[in-house]
């Protein structure tokens, strides 16, 4: 029996929408199939697909997001081409990430009208939710650590020895903290959180409360240290009648 081995397969034209960026992983070699006793191939095309997702951030740093990644065929209709999906996801190649954790993946098929084409389509739908720890090490903590030391360095005793100019430090490095505070949130775009309010009146809370903690310990009177003498009797060795 002889066996023709094919110099080429046909592989179908599959668009992912809103996809940014896509990056072949075997470019170098042959991509692997699999040929059934009934003509079924299966063939593997590993790669990497950047796609846009839309973001809520109402909820900062507690939201969860869902992202998803539409498979279709435009060229070819449904009866052509039908699109489906595994049920069984494999997380074999999947590496926990310190800022989102992985909640679940949907998937879903469907199929609707392209210039008077029914296309088949399938759709991936990725469910994300954002880990707070991460920004209370990364971004709360050292703000308020920063905060912290300002406000009581400024208010610390000085004298006319040139503790002033320390005192002039102290508010510039408290300036200083805030701008990188506010850059920090400005690019990690929380100003649009609905709990900016929030984050920002803990800060406040803080930088007013560590002042009055610190004037209130100062205003407080050093207790007298009372040195009470005891009086003994030494032996002079004269005796008086």
């Amino acid at each position: 029996m002889n066996i023709m081995t094919p110099s080429g397969g046909f592989v179908p034209l599959l668009q992912k929408l809103q996809m940014l960026a896509h990056e072949d992983l075997l470019t170098a070699v042959r991509a692997p199939a699999r040929i059934h006793y009934n003509g079924t191939v299966v063939a593997s095309h590993p790669a990497v697909h950047t796609v846009s997702c839309e973001i809520n951030i109402k909820q900062f740093p507690l939201d969860d997001q869902r992202c998803a990644i539409e498979v279709v065929s435009w060229a070819y209709g449904q009866e052509k081409i039908r699109l489906h999906a595994m049920t069984d996801h494999s997380l074999e190649h999947y590496k926990k990430n310190e800022e989102w954790h992985l909640l679940s993946i949907n998937v879903s098929e469907a199929r609707y009208d392209h210039e008077g084409i029914s296309v088949s389509e399938v759709k991936f739908e990725v469910s994300l939710k954002r880990r707070p720890l991460f920004y209370m090490v990364t971004l709360t903590f050292p703000s308020y650590v920063m905060c912290a030391i300002s406000v009581v360095g400024l208010f610390a005793r000085f004298s006319t020895t040139g503790e002033r100019e320390y005192e002039l430090d102290e508010m510039e490095l408290q300036e200083s903290s805030m701008e990188i505070l506010k850059r920090k949130t400005t690019n990690g775009y929380v100003l649009i959180s609905e709990r900016l309010d929030v984050i920002f009146m803990t800060f406040f809370l803080s930088a007013v409360t560590i002042p009055v903690v610190v004037l209130f310990y100062l205003s407080q009177p050093s207790a007298p240290i009372v040195m009470q003498q005891k009086k003994r009797n030494f032996p002079t060795g004269l005796e008086t009648f």
